[in-house]
């Protein structure tokens, strides 16, 4: 009974392996991430605006690592999207557009997202503000996505003090604040940059330090709230601003004070909990302003073209920094090209997280070693958007930009936002807040040199002339835009084979994208048909639950094995002698290569003998995990001695099958192959797959004197020893698991679909290893009682014959 069900438990066994080997590492880093919803390049003061002072964000930049060329898509769900899944939007169906609150539709359900990766390394994972990646279905909430927990909304703005979303003024109002899935009341008159910042310092107080953190807060600030009162903020803070002449500017300048005295308390409430010396802070903009038009917010991104929603740099350059005492480099401005794809697969790294790596160069980069190294060369292409509705396209590659068309027939494509002279603080007043004992700057050695150091390297300067042009609704434009960031001289003429291979490859890209997942509006999701709120409407069969413990086992098992099999390379596989479903090696001996720079051999043809089933023993050395079972002579076998060194000895048996259809039998052991029956009556026995004569091909003598080599079959072959291993195989293996036919799976009998028709055999099969450890424990049960019966009997018969053997005694 137990032989049977050895099998089953050595799968759970590698499932636990499998989750097992994801936590194992205990010095993993708290991430932290910091998002700004429309925050524009200038409002921000660490790159040279004394307009808006933000000293904690600076601080940070400060004593970190200034992102200076950190791309984003131009919307807000495209970018959210992106970090996310470390792919391009246009790569998953999430570039074009926003997810409107009744539009059902949302992030693939198909796609893994940062959380899942996360906690199943054994990170606690935290979403606090804005989702805006869908919620038509319950499954496309925050902790159905890998989020353990989640406070904030789900659409993509609210109400900043009543929590209310009303996306024009004929739609309904209703709220949309949220803990997990519940409807949050209790908020209600909380300032929400106040509500959230409170959130995040609350779980980082009551955090466990035994597991490592990730924390996303994803700020309403300064994105508008609804159209009937579009910019709010306490009016203490306001207050703070009156040398700004412009309202909607003071007003946001209080909303963007308010973000940054939010990183000031994340980062003393990490520092109180000692968890700051392993933390990374990732704070940034998640696209530029909108200083005019819808949900204008009279952001600044001068001197960079244009605005949100656009083509330019204005829409994607966006403000960003890192911070972390595990980074080597601190003090820096970086220009190296960055995209926010590029944030899954490099915090992936830096917490010791494998992160399959994504096939198009414009979905996500691993990025560590480029912040940890000036000299590393990093991303070279940034793909900002090619817009189907808009029909603009923007793309970057090797310093030069590409623009064919723009949005809103080009009313914003200007340079915007331009401060007066005289509404900001003087740079003696800017430095004294900077280290003011509030700022976290105080327990940082800024000097005053340093300061004006960076921020004069972290500024973009553009001259005053305009140069040739552009007319995007024309023709395509070409800038220089690391000696032009902001876009004022098109060189499409001068270069026109830089533009030709620069539209190419936007054509390409565009070509291979994915369709919108965007849906038209759906009038069932009107919060006056769910208690005034905004809340999931399309709740079906088949909804997904939060992750259950053992789907998270096996998750991170079928993770590890897919990331190590992303090592192989598919090759089309030519016949060596015979073909598919032989004993020959044309069935048997497969096209195969493993590349690694963890492999000090490279460049060698190896002739050591490797099974397929190697690859997980051998994999799992590879990667540490010391408990996977060894097998037979003919199972799995750890070869990644042999990988290294060609002197090392390895696998000296192959076990191809033993065909109880057929009757063939085909084996290996030291160098000599044992064929006994073939398949088909041999007709496929020959030599097939014969090349025609091509020029490029090598010659065919050179070719059939490697394939027809008498080393490859065996000239004579000693059949003794090897004839009996072969039988005790035969004997040893389990029956074949194929079945005659069944003509009840005939698709007449389905509609005219193949599909299953057994479903409570289906059914048996899936509750066959419970039956088995049902029957084990039912099996030991009754030794035990037999055992526990039999001492009983054996007790009480002593206990009877007692006294009849004293009496014998005292005769």
């Amino acid at each position: 009974m137990m032989k049977r069900a050895r099998p089953y438990l050595v799968t759970l066994w590698l499932l636990w392996l499998g989750g097992g080997a994801s936590t194992a590492h205990q010095e993993r880093p708290n991430i932290v991430i910091i998002v700004a919803d429309d925050l524009g390049w200038n409002d921000v003061s660490f790159h040279g605006s004394n307009q808006i002072p933000t000293p904690n964000i600076d601080a940070l930049a400060y004593d970190g690592i200034i992102l200076n060329r950190h791309y984003v898509p131009p919307l807000c769900t495209p970018s959210r999207a992106s970090l996310m899944t470390g792919k391009h939007p246009m790569n998953i169906g999430m570039q074009d557009h926003v997810i409107i609150s009744d539009e059902p539709w949302g992030l693939g359900l198909d796609q893994k997202l940062m959380p899942q990766y996360f906690r199943e390394a054994g990170y606690r994972t935290h979403l606090v503000g804005k989702w805006h990646l869908g919620f038509f279905r319950r499954a496309y909430t925050p902790t159905y996505r890998g989020f353990d927990s989640h406070f904030g909304y789900l659409g993509p703005y609210i109400d900043y003090w009543d929590h209310s979303l009303q996306m024009n003024e004929t739609s309904a109002r209703g709220l949309d604040m949220r803990r997990n899935t519940a409807v949050n009341y209790d908020a209600n008159g909380t300032y929400a940059t106040d509500l959230f910042n409170d959130e995040a310092v609350r779980l980082i107080d009551s955090h466990n330090r035994s597991k490592p953190l990730l924390l996303v807060l994803t700020h309403l600030a300064p994105h508008t709230g609804n159209e009937d009162d579009p910019l709010q903020a306490p009016a203490d803070e306001i207050a703070k601003f009156d040398y700004i002449q412009d309202p909607k500017r003071r007003t946001l300048a209080a909303m963007v004070s308010r973000i940054d005295t939010g990183v000031g308390r994340i980062y003393r409430s990490l520092e109180r909990r000692r968890m700051l010396n392993n933390t990374i802070i990732l704070f940034y903009a998640d696209n530029g302003a909108p200083t005019l038009g819808i949900h204008a917010n009279s952001g600044s991104n001068y001197p960079l073209r244009g605005q949100k929603e656009s083509p330019w740099e204005g829409a994607v350059r966006g403000a960003a920094l890192i911070w972390s005492r595990l980074l080597p480099r601190k003090g820096v401005v970086s220009n190296q090209w960055l995209h926010v794809s590029d944030w899954l697969p490099t915090l992936g790294h830096a917490a010791g997280i494998r992160i399959p790596p994504n096939a198009s160069p414009i979905d996500g980069q691993n990025q560590w070693s480029t912040l940890t190294s000036s000299s590393s060369g990093g991303r070279t292409v940034v793909m900002n958007n090619a817009h189907n509705e808009f029909t603009y396209s923007s793309y970057i590659k090797r310093g030069w930009k590409y623009v064919n068309g723009t949005s809103f027939k080009g009313a914003y494509d200007v340079w915007l936002g331009q401060l007066k002279d005289g509404e900001q603080i003087s740079h003696e007043d800017y430095y004294k807040r900077l280290i003011a004992s509030q700022s976290i700057g105080s327990s940082m050695q800024l000097t005053r040199d340093d300061v004006k150091r960076l921020r004069a390297k972290a500024m973009v300067e553009c001259p005053s002339a305009q140069g040739t042009v552009c007319e995007p609704l024309k023709r395509p434009c070409l800038f220089n835009i690391v000696e032009d960031p902001c876009e004022r001289n098109n060189q499409a003429n001068a270069y026109p084979y830089i533009l030709r291979e620069l539209e190419t490859d936007v054509n390409g890209y565009r070509k291979r994208s994915v369709p919108s997942r965007q849906q038209p509006p759906d009038s069932r999701a009107d919060p006056a048909r769910h208690n005034g709120t905004w809340t999931w409407w399309l709740e079906g069969l088949g909804t997904p639950s939060p992750t259950h413990n053992l789907q998270q086992l096996f998750s991170t098992f079928q993770s590890f094995m897919e990331y190590f099999m992303a090592l192989f390379a598919k090759v089309e596989a030519k016949l060596l002698a015979k073909q598919k479903y032989s004993p020959w090696e044309g069935a048997v001996r497969g096209a195969a290569l493993i590349w690694s720079p963890l492999l000090p051999r490279k460049r060698v043809v190896s002739e050591q003998w490797i099974h397929v089933s190697d690859w997980l023993p051998t994999l799992g050395h590879a990667a540490g995990i010391q408990s996977i079972p060894a097998g037979g002579p003919i199972d799995g076998q750890n070869q990644w001695l042999t990988l290294q060194s060609a002197s090392v000895d390895g696998r000296t048996v192959v076990m191809h099958n033993v065909d109880r259809r057929y009757g063939y039998r085909s084996y290996m052991k030291q160098g000599w192959k044992y064929i006994n029956g073939t398949t088909a009556r041999g007709i496929y026995d020959g030599w097939l797959g014969q090349l025609s004569d091509q020029e490029d091909q090598i010659p065919e003598e050179d070719y059939f004197a490697q394939l027809l080599n008498d080393s490859f079959i065996g000239g004579s072959m000693l059949l003794s020893e090897e004839q009996s291993d072969v039988e005790r195989f035969k004997r040893d293996a389990l029956p074949p698991r194929n079945q005659p036919s069944d003509s009840r799976s005939d698709p007449a009998l389905h509609n005219n679909t193949w599909t299953w028709w057994q479903d409570e055999m289906d059914e048996q099969q899936h509750m066959a290893p419970y039956i088995l450890y049902l029957a084990a424990a039912i099996e030991i049960l009754l030794i035990l009682i037999v055992l526990w019966c039999g001492h009983r009997y054996c007790t009480r018969s002593r206990t009877k014959t007692e006294p009849k053997d004293a009496k014998l005694a005292n005769k």
